[in-house]
């Protein structure tokens, strides 16, 4: 799973409830900071990819919202909550000494 910091992409999937559920159209997900968490989805509206920038404040809390309006008028609703993290750093080699 990747992590949720500068630099980073995440990929979410929603999944509509009940499970044998018929979508006529695509959902809309919208993310509550289009800065530091901008959201696109897929054609099915269902898998939401966010690139969080380089340039995003860690410690940021941010919520992907998917809304649906059935044929009668009702809506569903989602939600997928993260916040964005300072990037660990991987490992590029190692040293080695003698120690006894």
């Amino acid at each position: 799973m990747n992590q949720i910091a500068p630099g980073k992409t995440i990929v979410v999937t929603f999944t509509p409830e009940p499970g044998n559920a018929t979508l006529i159209t695509a959902p809309v997900i919208t993310s509550s900071d289009e800065v530091n968490a901008p959201v696109t989805s897929d054609p099915t509206g269902l898998i939401a990819t966010v690139v969080i920038p380089s340039s995003a404040v860690v410690g940021t809390g941010f919520i992907l919202t998917i809304n649906y309006t059935n044929p009668d008028g009702t809506v569903a609703t989602g939600s997928f909550t993260g916040t964005i993290v300072a990037p660990t750093v991987d490992a590029t080699g190692f040293t080695s000494e003698q120690t006894s």
